[in-house]
């Protein structure tokens, strides 16, 4: 397996692992932090893959040679960085897990491409959970609606997750949800971009397995869509590959989702793209209205427990006899209140909804419900609050569906004495006493005394009412509470207690109690009690949480690569923050800032000469100590720019670059191979001789200064070249001959490529085994660029070159002159193979043309042409307005085919496309016949 490199200053303080993921460029690596101990995980993206699909960019003309290759690398790695620069912004909001920093680096001996290190925190993802444990029920709606929040605002970030899948879900200890890792696609490049092969999986819309079909907004809703089939049916999704499902193909509702939550599902997956969820929002809605219409609890997903039979018949026959045996009993023996007929508990409903027909048939066969319910099974409101609150972003205000009113009559009061007597007569009369009259109103006297007693004394004395109990200041070893009442404090006794149990004495003093001495980023409980016989009525405990500490080991700063920038970096020791701000000011200049993700931000636009004083900090209330300040001048950018090599014999070479705008007193000049050789000079001109090199080995050479701001550094294969000349002949008809010469070692081929426009087609590759090329035909008074590499990938140097090519001579064979011929355009008829027959010369000739049209044109000559059997080379060139060759055709056939009634025919094989003028010429054995200006209209 691959050990990963270590690279300064991302990795400084890591201590990295043997990697436990290699595959398509990338390498995955847990670290440690070295003062910390925290983990973290290494993942170093190769671009590209391998050298080997260099070497075919460059022998197949992709690339002119592997310098234009190793630009053409920078390009892409500057779009991930991007990426990253995006992920950090997505994740100031929420829903989105970013890297803690990134560094990119060219890569080393020699090597065209370039390494993206990225450095995140160690997360457990979700593939990882559901290896270990299964999902509950609550966890899965709560990350469907997390993700559903997600996925929002990465829309309104102007962005689509393409690569949506467990491994790349992460899940907090809060039990929230997240998405990580690379993956956006921006929404504006769905109708012409294709997705990435890494991107496919299991989670990918079938569609999207053809590998021209147009991307749309519901692949990353049809992954969520897969991620919740696969927690409902017991970790098991319906295809391994995506692309193996076809539109006949009806998948059956996951095992363990009731009827609900698989119609959310399966529309999410549907075939077709138009029957999805057509956006996050919508599903997030349905999501959240399922949870409010139904009892989601934190038990594993699971089959849904039915009632047996059995046990059914067993209840029906136990409330049968029950009412049986209370019909036996006098009725003047039975309280009034067992009189009064309820009907049984109903058995708290299960997790799973049920549809119409299962609810009526559950009901009938319902059990009473358990005198002590358990607590907890359904989610509380302040989490549901919590989990609602996330889903902001697609419910502005959550309505939660109200279930309907039950519409059963309220039970029967029972009767009362009045009812039983149907005539007033029929009631029995009472006696009325004094002395019981006398004896009831004195006890009702007594009674309502002890009352008003009694709520005086709860109310003035027992009773000690609290209006506010609060946190009003803290520091990061210090706490301040603040209580308001009505009554005296003093009879209040107050605690400070960590989760560990040690406990901070304090008193209240004028409502207010301060603790000393306490621990940064630990949470406390501060707890009010009352001495004697009273009873606190209102808030008694608050719990807060310390500031949070973190050291600063580092904080450096270097130029930028412009003057008046630079690149400050720096590393904690503990506690991340979300983000980073550096506060700077100079003499005469007002404090600025900047707010940042990472370990590294880029500061621009300060004064040269200036010394500036730059201050770090964090949000979210962390302290910072250790180096979180420095100065430093802002200075002008040193580069050796151009490094280049003017002259290499194999064993010597001689190295040059520009002279810079500032002056540098002392340059040092490097060249090793990674083993014995190491040389150092120190040069004052911008210029040095490197001796002693040996031909078969690889070397690096670096020219750095002080105040550099990087180091500039090219690298050599093993059996370098160094081409000395190249020389053009054009002296045989219709050919230019390439030859070049060299010192270095003999290479066993070479790789010659030719180009005169920057067009893709107008570029060729020649392979061959000498130091010589034919090109034929050339286009005559043009000029033509020239790369020459090795054939096996070893360094060339001076391999760059230019020639023109010669005019061409005015035709004159055959018995014509190129006086003797004129040129005429016009649109070409409709059918295929037409001859002068088709051709309405007189009504359809112009100089004009659209881009949709046909160009075609006819050589008329004055007299008639010699009937010559020999094969004539013919050249049509078109050219634009600056002379630059955009499309050439050629072809061969004998002189006295060409000609019908002294007409020559033909037509351009492609129209310009894009509007304005251009020269059409037409050549006859390299020898210039005739010349027609057009013009291209959109």
């Amino acid at each position: 397996m691959s050990d990963i490199k270590r690279v300064s200053p991302l990795l400084d303080d890591y201590s990295l692992g043997q990697p436990y993921s290699v595959h398509n460029g990338v390498i995955c690596c847990p670290a440690m932090h070295a003062v910390t101990n925290e983990k973290f995980i290494v993942k170093q993206i190769s671009i590209p893959e391998s050298q080997t699909q260099v070497d075919a960019m460059v022998l197949t003309g992709a690339c002119l040679d592997r310098t234009s290759a190793q630009l053409y690398y920078e390009e892409i790695a500057g779009d991930l960085v991007h990426e990253v620069e995006v992920l950090q912004n997505l994740a100031q909001t929420r829903g989105f897990a970013s890297f803690l920093g990134h560094q990119l680096t060219r890569k080393e001996d020699g090597q065209v491409g370039m390494d993206l290190w990225l450095l995140s925190p160690y997360r457990t993802t979700l593939a990882a959970h559901m290896k270990h444990s299964a999902m509950t029920y609550l966890e899965a709606v709560n990350l469907g609606i997390d993700l559903c929040a997600t996925l929002t605002l990465c829309r309104k970030f102007g962005y689509i997750y393409g690569d949506l899948k467990p491994e790349n879900i992460y899940m907090t200890q809060q039990r929230k949800f997240q998405l990580g890792d690379l993956g956006l696609i921006a929404l504006s490049e769905l109708t012409y971009a294709t997705l990435p092969d890494k991107y496919r999986s299991a989670y990918t819309p079938p569609e999207l397995f053809d590998d021209f079909a147009e991307l749309n907004a519901t692949m990353d809703i049809y992954a969520l869509g897969m991620v919740l089939f696969q927690i409902y049916n017991d970790g098991r999704l319906p295809f391994t590959d995506g692309s193996a499902r076809s539109a006949v193909q009806e998948l059956a509702a996951p095992a363990y989702a009731d009827y609900e939550m698989a119609e959310i599902i399966l529309k999410a997956i549907a075939f077709d793209p138009a029957a999805r969820w057509q956006n996050p929002e919508d599903m997030g809605q349905a999501l959240v209205s399922y949870m409010q219409r139904n009892p989601v609890n934190d038990d594993m997903i699971a089959p849904p427990v039915v009632a047996a039979p059995i046990l059914t018949t067993a209840t029906n026959e136990l409330e049968r006899c029950v009412l049986e045996t209370r019909a036996e009993v006098d009725e003047d023996e039975v309280p009034l209140e067992e009189k009064t007929t309820e009907a049984p508990d109903a058995v708290e409903a299960p997790v799973q909804s049920k549809s119409p027909e299962e609810t009526e048939t559950q009901e009938d066969q319902s059990l009473p419900a358990e005198e002590d319910a358990e607590p907890g099974t359904a989610v509380q409101d302040e989490e549901l609050a919590d989990i609602l609150s996330r889903a902001d972003t697609f419910l502005a205000e959550p309505d939660a569906e109200q279930p309907e009113q039950s519409q059963e009559e309220p039970a029967q009061k029972p009767e009362s004495p009045d009812d039983v007597y149907e005539d007033e007569e029929e009631m029995p009369r009472r006696k009325v006493s004094v002395k019981g009259i006398v004896g009831t109103v004195c006890a009702l006297v007594l009674l309502i005394g002890l009352a008003v007693g009694g709520y005086l004394f709860y109310n003035n004395y027992y009773l000690v009412p609290v209006d506010s109990f609060q946190v009003v200041a803290n520091t990061l070893d210090t706490l301040t509470v603040e209580v308001k009442m009505e009554g005296d404090p003093s009879v209040l006794d107050i605690t400070c207690q960590d989760t560990f149990g040690n406990t901070h004495p304090g008193s209240l003093k004028n409502g207010q109690a301060t603790f000393t001495g306490l621990q940064p980023n630990t949470q406390y409980t501060v707890t009010l009690s009352v001495t004697g016989f009273h009873k606190l009525e209102g808030p008694s405990v608050v719990t807060h949480t310390t500031a949070i500490q973190t050291e600063i080991a580092t904080f450096t700063a270097i130029t930028g690569s412009e003057d008046g920038s630079v690149i400050l970096t720096f590393t904690p020791n503990r506690t991340e923050a979300d983000n980073w701000t550096v506060t700077y000011e100079a003499e005469g200049e007002a404090p600025r800032t900047m707010t940042f993700t990472g370990h590294k931000t880029t500061v621009t636009g300060l004064t040269v000469g200036k010394e500036y004083t730059f201050t770090l900090s964090a949000d979210n209330g962390i302290y910072l100590t250790g180096s979180n300040t420095l100065t430093y001048t802002a200075t002008p950018v040193v580069l050796a720019r151009n490094l280049t090599v003017s002259a290499f014999d194999g064993s010597s070479m001689t190295v040059s670059w520009d002279v810079p705008e500032t002056a540098v007193e002392n340059w040092d000049v490097r060249c090793y191979d990674g083993a014995d050789f190491d040389v150092i000079q120190n040069v004052t001109e911008c210029t040095a001789v490197i001796e002693g090199l040996d031909p078969a080995t690889p070397y690096t050479i670096e020219v750095t200064a002080d105040g550099m701001t990087e180091k500039t550094w090219f690298a050599i294969t093993a059996n370098a070249v160094f081409v000395t000349d190249c020389a053009v002949d054009t002296q045989t008809p219709g050919q230019m001959i390439v030859t070049w010469d060299y010192t270095g070692t003999t290479p066993g081929g070479w790789v010659f490529v030719s180009t005169y426009s920057d067009d893709p087609n107008a570029m060729a590759a020649f392979q061959t085994e000498e130091n010589s090329v034919t090109i034929s035909p050339y286009l005559p008074n043009t000029a033509y660029a020239f790369a020459i590499q090795t054939a096996d990938g070893s360094t060339v140097f001076n391999s760059a070159y230019t020639a023109v090519a010669p005019e061409a001579e005015a035709f004159s064979n055959f018995g014509l002159t190129a006086a003797d011929l004129v040129m005429e355009t016009f649109h070409a008829p409709e059918s295929e193979d037409w001859t002068t027959e088709d051709m309405d010369l007189e009504n359809s000739k112009t100089a004009e043309f659209a881009v949709s049209d046909t160009v075609a044109f006819v050589v008329q000559a004055a007299a008639e042409p010699e009937n010559s059997e020999s094969d004539v080379q013919i050249l049509v060139i078109v050219r634009d307005e600056n002379g630059i060759p955009i499309d050439y055709s050629y072809d061969t056939s004998p002189w006295y085919t060409m000609w019908t009634e002294n007409m020559y025919l033909g037509q351009l094989r492609q129209t310009p496309q894009t509007s304005g003028s251009y020269t059409l010429e037409v050549y006859f054995n390299n020898q210039l016949a005739c010349t027609k200006s057009i013009t291209i209209t959109a």
